[in-house]
């Protein structure tokens, strides 16, 4: 799982969906093209305010996003739909709670 984030320009166009125009970021998961859209996010602190949708529009939910330092950011789910990814031909339902590293600049 990634996450693809711009809060402040707003302007993340998702790969081969970008009829869905530019977005605040998204969910992404490695080796297929499900995601989940993030069509707000309001920034307070060191904490965004999510609401994030699934790509075929069915499910959506409530998130936060907290930076806890340069590095670590702790997504957690509120209210709304169950976080879930295509796994091997079947639906897997996420953490409520999962963290993300970032990755180092080269």
């Amino acid at each position: 799982m990634y996450l693809r984030i711009n809060f402040y320009d707003q302007d993340v166009i998702i790969p081969d969906q970008d009829l869905l125009g530019p977005l605040p970021g998204y969910l992404g998961k490695e080796r297929n093209s499900f995601c989940w859209p993030i069509v707000s996010a309001k920034v307070k602190g060191n904490k965004a305010h999510l609401q994030m949708v699934n790509d075929y529009g069915s499910e959506d939910l409530e998130a936060t996003l907290t930076r806890e330092n340069d590095s670590i950011y702790v997504l957690k789910q509120g209210k709304g739909s169950t976080l879930k990814v295509p796994n091997d031909g079947k639906w897997q339902k996420l953490p409520s709670t999962l963290p993300f590293v970032r990755p180092k600049r080269q």
